[in-house]
């Protein structure tokens, strides 16, 4: 409950593409397409939230993210 909760608020107020919820894990998948305003906006949404959050992982902070991101723009 407070993972689709936290999950309303960042769609609500960050640009999000998709989100998936595993309440089982109490964890969140995020797609945006604007990182820069997205993890600048993160930290107030969480502090204002209270939410409490224990770990976050990029999954495109990699030289292949970047390349595959290049190549399906074309």
């Amino acid at each position: 409950r407070e993972g689709r909760s936290f999950a309303h608020l960042l769609v609500r107020d960050l640009p999000i593409s998709g989100i998936q919820i595993d309440e089982e894990r109490g964890a969140l998948s995020v797609l945006t397409k604007d990182p820069g305003t997205f993890y600048a906006g993160l930290a107030r949404v969480v502090t204002d939230s209270g939410a409490h959050v224990t770990e976050m992982l990029s999954e495109d902070d990699n030289l292949d993210s970047v390349f595959r991101y290049l190549v399906s723009r074309e």
